[in-house]
This record gives structure tokens, sequence and C-alpha cells, in this order.
């Protein structure tokens, strides 16, 4: 009986484990490594306990069905783990989508809004041109495949970049079939540390790097890069992390950026030169920025813990959120036709607001997993959105939020 309890004890100890590697996504790798051992140690470990209760030939038996039981739990669990691994490998292989690894950037083509990429943190950068239906994986030329900043050129959407971990902006010019290395003086002498990219809405050729050491500027489309730090960059810190950049769209030599714990600093001349503009905002963490298309005056920035603030006058003066939100905000996304209908990620779901950040609501029905990070929204059809979660799905709505559906294979 004491037997049959502990080879019990232990398959329960392997399943759960398995659980555990599908809730995280592992594919059977979790489940493969440690699925086996686990029981090998828990069977042969309870078999051998309190030995002396037992006549010494009970004890010898005990010890020899745990050790077997372990070994046949260990073969068991690691052919289950190679199988599911294996299966789990091949419907990536034939149908690729960008789940089981969080999700961490979306991008729309603007003048092709059906066309949608995701970022994967491992698995590299996908591609839908079904609005999210399916996917496939467009890698080709990148170095390595954890990609989590993506942006598409406003104007021609064959154009498009993206962020690695290891620190590289790459291009494509032919809608991801292919990368090239875009970081000349990006990355000379240091790790840059690239968190965010903005691209000028007038001038496509002029983008802008937020990252470790401050902002980054191209006049080339990702050609060369060049220090634009002056006013940003205090004589204290040699490190200035840059989380988030916004390019008024009207007036693109005006552009903000939210720097760790600094607050938010605004440049008039292109990044020439920053000027701090915090009256009404602490020194928070902003994590998120985003501008009113239709009164770029008008600038809302999300922040971990505090929720959201709206900063009016070109960010002169702030003022928290009323519902007085404590989230950690993740992404923004404004409704380029009714601009008063604002989007907002956070670690507890989708948040919307139809007053200019008046009141907020949740917005989470049809979401499986409310820990959502990137957030897409339609320029042509802006009652569609996406959004990405950590736990490796795309969720499509397509009533502005009022319900979502997964819009990739999930497991």
């Amino acid at each position: 009986m004491e037997e049959t309890t502990l080879l019990l004890f232990a398959l329960l100890c392997c399943f759960a484990t398995a659980a555990i590697a599908y809730w995280k996504g592992y594919n059977g790798l979790l489940w493969l490594l440690s699925g086996g051992p686990i029981g090998l140690f828990i069977v042969a470990f309870l078999s051998n306990v309190k030995p002396g209760r037992l006549p010494p030939a009970e004890t010898a038996r005990q010890r020899k069905i745990g050790n077997w039981a372990g070994a046949g739990l260990t073969i068991l669990t690691m052919l289950l783990g190679v199988l599911w691994w294996s299966l789990a490998g091949a419907s990536v292989r034939t149908s690729p989508t960008p789940a089981r690894r969080p999700i961490d950037a979306l991008a729309i083509a603007p003048t092709a809004p059906t066309t949608l990429y995701a970022g994967n943190f491992g698995r590299g950068v996908f591609k839908s041109t079904s609005g999210g239906e399916t996917w496939s994986m467009v890698n080709a030329g990148l170095n390595d495949t954890y990609a989590y900043v993506l942006t598409v050129d406003p104007t021609i959407p064959s154009i498009l970049y993206v962020v690695t971990i290891n620190n590289s902006v790459y291009k494509s010019t032919d809608s991801g079939e292919h990368w090239s290395a875009a970081n000349t003086g990006l990355t000379s002498g240091m790790r840059p540390g690239v968190r965010a990219l903005a691209i000028d809405p007038v001038t496509p050729t002029t983008l802008y790097a937020g990252t470790d050491y401050g902002v980054f500027k191209s006049i080339d489309g990702g050609g060369h890069w060049n220090a634009a730090n002056t006013g940003l960059i205090e004589e204290d810190y040699e490190v200035h992390f840059v989380f988030a950049l916004a390019i008024d769209p009207v007036t693109s030599t005006t552009l903000y950026a939210a720097v760790y714990h600094s607050g938010i600093f605004m440049s008039t001349n292109g990044g020439g030169t920053w000027n701090k503009v915090h009256t009404g905002l602490p020194d928070t963490d902003v994590r998120a920025l985003a501008i009113d298309p239709m009164t770029p005056t008008t600038i809302y920035a999300g922040t971990l813990g505090m929720g959201i603030f709206k900063g009016t006058h070109g960010g002169e003066i702030w003022k928290r959120d009323k519902t007085g939100l404590n989230a950690d905000v993740r992404a923004l996304a404004i409704d380029p036709i009714t601009p008063t209908t604002i989007y907002a990620t956070t670690n507890g779901g989708v948040l919307k607001s139809t007053d200019g950040g008046g009141t907020w609501s949740v917005t989470n029905v049809g979401l499986t997993n409310v820990d959502v990070y990137p957030l897409a929204i339609d320029p042509i059809t802006p009652t569609t959105l996406y959004v990405g979660t950590f736990s490796g799905d795309v969720f499509k709505s397509t009533n502005g939020g009022g319900s979502w559906h997964l819009v990739n294979l999930g497991r």
C-alpha cells in the first residue's frame, strides 16, 4: 500500500512539472529535463525514509521498488517530454505563430493595416497579412531572435525596423523578408541597450533611438547614428535609460523622451537640445508616451505603479488621471479619428478612456491572460486593436476593446 502511495505521489509531482511547463510554454523542455529526475528523486528518497520501522527484508524490498519505480518514471517522463517537444517543434515549423514566448512588440503597416508584425522574445519576428489570422516567421538576416521593438515606416510599409536583445537595430526594405544591421555609430565602444525607436512622420529617413545612454539620431534611415543628448544627460549619471519616445505628428522636430526616474524631456529642434517638462509630474518611471494626433500639445504618459498622467501645453503641466490608477502601464494608443479615446495595456489587462483620460474602464472580455504588453491600433479602422501577452498570445478586438479573441494558435 505504501509503495502505491509513493508511486502516485511521484506521478503527481511529474505531471505537476508538466503542467508548469505547459503554462510557461516550454514545449516539453522542462518536463524532459526535470520531470523524470523529480520522479526518481522523490520515489527513491521517500522509499528510504524511516527504514527502521520495517524488517530488513522489507526495507530492501521497499528500496528496490522505489529505485525501479523512479527509474521507470524517469524513462517515461523523458520519453513523453521528447514526444511533446518534437510535436510542438513540428507544429511550429509547419505553422509558425508568435506563441509560447512573450510578445514584446506589435506594429501595423499604416497604409496596409491587415499587415501586422509581432516581435517574439525568443522566436524573432512574425508577419501576418491577414489581420493576425495566419502568421509566418521572417527572420532571414537576424543574428538573434529576441525581438522586442518594432516600427514600420509611415509612408513606405515595406520598410521596417526591429531591435533585438544583442542591442542591434536591423532594417528590412522588403516587408521583413530580409534584414540587415543598421548600427553604425550606435554600438561603437558600448552596448547601447536600445529600448525605443521612433520614426519622423514627415521625414521617415530620420529616426530616433532611446537607449541606456540617452537618445541617438539617424538622418539616413538607420545608416549612421549620432548621440543627441545635450541637456538630457546629467553629469552625475553615466547611464540614462530612455524607455519611450514620441514625435509630434505635425511639427516633427518636436519630440519627447521618457528618462528613467528623471521624468520627461522635450526637444523642439530634432534632438539638438532637451529641456525637462515636469510641472505636476513626479520623477517616476515613465514607460509609455502618446501624443494626441489632433492636438499635439497634449501628451499622455504611462508609468510603472502610478497609472497615467496627462500633459497639456506641450507637457508643461501634468495631471494624474482622476481614477488614481496604480497600474503598471506598458503601452498607450490613441484613436487617430476620435483622439479622446485612448487605450492602455497594463499588468491587469487593457484600459480604455473615452473622455481624454478623465475616466478609465477595464476592457478584458475574452482575454485569457491579462498580463499584456504591446498594443497596436488600426490607423484606418481604429476600432480594430491588437495586444500581445507575456504568455505569447496575440489577441484582436474589432469593437474598440469591447471583446477580444485569440488570433494565433495559442499553444
